[in-house]
């Protein structure tokens, strides 16, 4: 797992935990740096085909 794959799931966990809902591409990219949705998108497929998260 690459360090941005830990700081993606960090934060997913720490949005759901005081949301009790997933974050949008858009606020995973907000909490991370990240301005593109594509690049998100992208991270998150390949953390989907590492079975670190699923859909």
């Amino acid at each position: 797992m690459m360090e941005i794959h830990k700081r993606i799931l960090d934060y997913i966990k720490l949005y759901m935990s005081e949301h009790n809902y997933p974050p949008t591409t858009r606020e995973i990219g907000d909490g991370v740096g990240y301005t593109s949705s594509s690049t998100v998108w992208g991270y998150l497929r390949d953390m989907r085909e590492m079975y670190l998260i699923a859909r």
